[in-house]
């Protein structure tokens, strides 16, 4: 501890960051702490103009093979029913009139290139989870060609530039404080107790940590004169997970999505 702040009343925390995970962290300590702490959001960038404004946000686990018990599966097993619930009761906090938190519950359909058989606790955490086969595909009027395994179960949709600036505000009222400024060292920081850092691919340059590495995507956002006539959230993949592409349908707009795992290195992010 500082001898800075040995004379303060309570112990300073900064969460350098204001996208999807800074915010997060930002008000689960401040709904979790209440005062005990002062907490300020330092970014040099805030809603809209962040990352994860700009990404389609679809709420699921990572699927991966049953017979896949690595670390990262067990990690997502710890994970998944976590998120899952905390979203659920947020998609329930919004009034029966608007969707003030940017959270939309709809079906999913998930479409693999080889089959794919999730593991047995998945299936359990979806109660609606459902294998479908082509002629099922087919029927309903969903892609089939091409693809080995089809499922679908119910899930969680955010859009991104309604669900930050919500967050925001949950943290503002909760006593939470905002700085937008550029940080180039943490030694910047020296007068918090303790800094928690969220931001992204920036640690790379922030941090000193090599080991983030990019990965190539585009988004192109299709505005929509009327409600788009899609029925659910569309997510494909290769069965290695290293492409996918999606169809995220919301009352305005609809975001068409891909990416592949290929690491870009430093010079060549756009």
């Amino acid at each position: 501890m500082s001898a800075v702040s040995l004379h303060k009343s309570k112990p300073r925390i900064a969460i350098v960051g204001a996208g999807v995970s800074g915010l997060t962290v930002a008000v689960v300590l401040a709904e979790t702490f209440g005062k005990q702490f002062e907490l300020t959001v330092i970014a040099e960038k805030f809603s809209p103009d962040t990352t994860s404004d700009r990404a389609g946000a679809l709420i699921t686990p990572w699927i991966t093979p049953a017979e896949d018990e690595g670390v990262f599966q067990r990690d997502v097993r710890k994970w998944a029913p976590t998120t899952f619930h905390h979203f659920k009761h947020l998609h329930r906090c919004n009034s029966p009139v608007g969707n003030e938190n940017g959270i939309f519950r709809m079906p999913i359909y998930e479409f693999h290139s080889k089959q794919c058989q999730p593991a047995s606790w998945l299936r359990a955490l979806f109660q609606d989870y459902q294998e479908l086969s082509k002629d099922e595909a087919k029927g309903m009027g969903l892609p089939y060609q091409g693809f080995e395994s089809i499922m679908t179960y119910t899930m969680y949709l955010v859009r991104g530039t309604v669900y930050l600036p919500w967050l925001m505000r949950v943290f503002r009222e909760r006593g939470g404080l905002i700085t937008k400024r550029k940080i180039e060292s943490f030694a910047e920081l020296s007068t918090y107790d303790i800094i928690i850092n969220c931001t992204g691919l920036g640690a790379r340059e922030l941090a000193g940590d090599r080991s983030m590495l990019p990965v190539r995507g585009q988004i192109v956002v299709v505005k929509a004169t009327t409600p788009p006539q899609v029925n659910g959230i569309y997510h494909s993949m290769e069965v290695d997970c290293s492409k996918f592409a999606h169809v995220f349908p919301f009352k305005d707009i609809i975001l068409l999505g891909k990416y592949i795992f290929s690491f870009i290195i430093a010079g060549d992010i756009q």
